[in-house]
């Protein structure tokens, strides 16, 4: 065979014959053959927009933006571009449990498995009792802390609730006596005055002085320890609350905003200013949200930025992409390892700076070395293995996010702009309008979990009734100092001094009891938001179940009465067990047609009844089915069927409950479990 019968006979694209949008329709109308095409296009999302089954370049609302928008993103992804040439993304691990020895030795074990970012929680003083965190109440707490672990060239961000400023103080004089690493390490001393006074109501004095005190620590900063941020955005207590991402990246920049103009006001100059704040964005498991969140929200601060006459070449904001503890079920825990996959990719694809994960059994237990290393893995397969740190912006000229990149930038700018004219987030938050806002938010939320158009996997959906948590939890005892007055004595330290006056006083090994006293006194002052997990209502119902298996040696059961040929009934039982697994509800089976079904009703251990079939075999036999289960029992009857004006006059024969596709499923499951007494009571 010669070499010219080896070419193909034709061109790779040449050949092609070019369609556009309505040649995919033509084809698309042939294959529904006469529904109507609209029936592609899903439902409205939780953002208020509805998904189209495709996308194409003359859709796209980018292509019809400014040339302003157009050059934004443009100077935004050679500024990612840069980064990812430097340093690809930081791989987060977060440490908030355990004293410092302890956390020492992790912290030893996970720099050296590949983390370079430490999100290291300090838990408040005994004003917080319930509060998790690391205790830190001293500079020699910090000196064991860190004990042989080398912290150049890595990042550490700190969080201390309303503590921020003292515990920066601690820290900051740590960096102070290790010379070498004053300048190497970068990260953020974590200060969110109105994140924080969200989450507790409680503020130190007013917002507007605490507001003041991080202008103080920023100033600070900027001059001593300028690798280091002080002012961290960060609005994980109202994504916990149930607000949707375009809410989030408007609070976010609002928030941002603030933080901005206490500086500004305080005497610092724009451009150092800016340079104080970094991002925490909590996010979730939908992939393209997140990475439309992220990206949209880079083009929303460059706007800001630009707009405040700030340098062009200013370095773009700062993320810390962080999973949310929304997302992450307290039930079939292996699950939230998939979750935090499919986060992590979505924030490096979104183009985070670092990324935060917890481990899969946070919700449940202490994290071991192992499930560390499991979080941390999922990391580095992703950077070291699937080479999507070689690329800038990897989502980027996808018509499908650049659209939906365009409608979260929109969409989060009008909610902005909202806070923006009645006087920004904090009046906003003192006001109670951002309160009303969140549970305005997880009304609409709940109602999509109750009724599973959103699912929680493992738990709302395909749950593991068999699962044995006791296997994962592990008992942690506390062991937390005692909060003893020791180091420089109440009178050492001005209450109304500078950050000059902390950090000089906690060089010299002053408590944290002593140099909190800076802040003053606490004072009620808002309703705080509620922080709340989407499984964790259905997580209730279990744990119920859990409790009443364990009195009572066995699950709840409910017996399913099956109706006419397997053609018949398989669909409903099907649907019927998972439902009842849902709130931790075994079931059993048998035919109508047994002669033993009187005795499997009435026999121990069955609490209550479900009937499936078809609607044919209901219309058919359901009525004398009834009536005929009446007879032998008082016992609760449920029917598999969505109720219609046919079926309500069953009620009276002795129908109790209907379940159904698209009910509200928990509220079902928890009146079956109040009748059947296993609600807890």
């Amino acid at each position: 065979m010669t070499e010219d019968e080896y070419k193909l006979p034709i061109k790779f694209l040449e050949e092609f014959e070019q369609k556009n949008q309505l040649d995919w329709e033509t084809l698309v109308d042939s294959s529904l053959k006469g529904k109507p095409t609209e029936g592609l296009y899903e439902r409205e999302t939780s953002e208020g927009f509805t998904l189209k089954p495709i996308y194409a370049r003359n859709q796209t609302t980018l292509s019809n933006s400014s040339s302003v928008q157009t050059d934004t993103i443009s100077k935004i992804r050679k500024q990612l571009h840069k980064i990812r040439k430097q340093a690809s993304w930081n791989i987060g691990q977060n440490y908030y449990v355990g004293d410092v020895q302890t956390v020492n030795k992790d912290l030893l074990e996970d720099l050296n498995g590949g983390v370079n970012s430490i999100s290291l929680v300090v838990r408040p003083l005994d004003d917080y009792p319930d509060s998790e965190g690391v205790e830190i109440t001293s500079l020699s707490d910090v000196n064991s802390l860190f004990d042989g672990v080398d912290l150049r060239g890595k990042e550490l961000h700190l969080s201390a609730s309303h503590f921020s400023l003292p515990v920066a103080a601690i820290f900051a004089s740590y960096f102070e006596q290790k010379k070498n690493e004053l300048g190497a390490v970068r990260g953020s001393f974590g200060a969110n005055p109105i994140g924080d006074l969200a989450k507790t109501g409680e503020p130190f004095r007013s917002l507007m002085r605490e507001l003041e005190n991080s202008a103080m620590l920023a100033s600070w900063m900027s001059a001593n320890m300028p690798t280091m941020r002080s002012l961290l955005v960060d609005t994980s207590i109202f994504y916990e609350g149930g607000i949707s991402e375009t809410q989030d990246l408007a609070f976010s920049i609002s928030i941002a905003l603030e933080y901005m103009r206490a500086m500004t006001q305080n005497g610092l100059s724009l451009e150092k200013a800016l340079k104080q704040i970094s991002f925490k964005i909590p996010i979730g498991t939908n992939v393209f949200h997140t990475i439309a969140k992220l990206r949209a929200l880079r083009i929303m601060w460059a706007r800001i930025v630009e707009n405040c006459g700030a340098p062009a070449n200013l370095n773009p904001a700062l993320l810390d992409a962080s999973i949310s503890k929304r997302v992450l079920s307290g039930r079939d825990v292996s699950v939230n390892m998939l979750r935090a996959s499919c986060a992590c990719f979505s924030a490096v694809a979104g183009g985070a700076d670092t990324v935060t994960l917890f481990p899969h059994t946070q919700i449940v237990s202490a994290p071991s070395s192992s499930d560390r290393r499991i979080i941390r893995n999922i990391q580095n397969v992703l950077k070291h293995e699937s080479f999507i740190a070689n690329v800038a912006d990897p989502a980027g000229g996808s018509f499908y996010v650049e659209n939906l990149t365009d409608i979260f930038a929109q969409k989060s700018w009008e909610i902005f702009q909202l806070i923006e004219s009645k006087g920004g987030f904090s009046k906003q938050l003192l006001a109670g309008s951002i309160y009303e806002m969140v549970e305005k938010a997880w009304k609409v939320r709940k109602n999509n979990l109750d009724t599973r158009r959103d699912s929680v996997t493992g738990v709302s959906s395909f749950p593991d009734l068999y699962e044995n948590l006791e296997k994962i939890k592990a008992v942690v005892e506390k062991k937390l100092k005692s909060q003893s007055k020791t180091g420089l004595g109440s009178n050492d330290l001005a209450l109304d001094g500078s950050f000059d006056d902390l950090f000089k006083a906690a060089g010299q090994g002053a408590h944290l009891s002593v140099l909190a006293k800076f802040l003053g006194e606490r004072a009620k002052a808002i309703k705080p938001i509620k922080a709340r997990r989407l499984s964790e209502d259905f997580e209730r119902l279990r744990d119920n179940s859990d409790v009443w298996s364990n009195k009572k040696k066995r699950r709840p059961t409910g017996l399913i009465i099956r109706l006419g040929k397997p053609v018949d009934y398989n669909a409903r039982v099907v649907f019927a067990q998972n439902y009842m697994a849902v709130g931790g509800i075994e079931t059993q089976e048998i035919d109508m047609s047994n002669g033993d079904v009187e005795k499997a009703i009435n026999g121990q251990g069955i609490d209550f009844l479900i009937i499936c079939s078809s609607d044919r075999v209901y219309e058919e036999i359901l009525e004398v089915s009834v009536k005929s289960l009446r007879s032998m029992t008082q016992k609760m009857i449920v029917l598999a069927s969505k109720p219609s004006k046919q079926l309500e006059p069953l009620k009276v024969l002795g129908l109790d409950k209907f379940i159904y596709s698209g009910d509200k499923i928990l509220d079902t499951l928890q009146d079956i479990a109040e009748e059947i007494g296993f609600n807890g009571t």
